[in-house]
């Protein structure tokens, strides 16, 4: 949809927020910048990580460096089009570029 940013429409469709009260958002490609990525992980509440089909190995590393559980992410693949996922990291799907994951943290004493 024109004026709608992908990861806006990714989140709605999942229905899940990207924030809520005081929280941090960060809006990160996947690709080559390994460094802006893990901080986002390290610093902010949620994270949006764009471009993620290649990367969910990666990904999935990564969060486990910041100590973020698996199932604290949502995937969007696909949004709107033929084939569309929403679901967690499945590492027996091939992704699309047009991917999307939404990260959000335990917050306070969750688990």
């Amino acid at each position: 949809v024109p004026g709608i940013t992908s990861f806006c429409s990714a989140a709605a469709l999942a229905k899940i927020s990207l924030m809520m009260g005081s929280e941090g958002l960060a809006v990160v490609p996947s690709l080559k910048d390994n460094e802006l990525l893990q901080k986002a992980m390290d610093d902010f509440h949620n994270v949006v990580i764009m471009k993620a089909g290649g990367s969910m190995e990666r990904i999935e590393q990564m969060m486990a460096a910041s100590n973020i559980p698996l199932d604290r992410a949502t995937v969007v693949s696909r949004a709107g089009m033929d084939g569309q996922y929403i679901g967690p990291i499945d590492k027996s799907r091939k992704f699309s570029y047009f991917t999307t994951i939404v990260i959000k943290k335990p917050m306070g004493g969750e688990i």
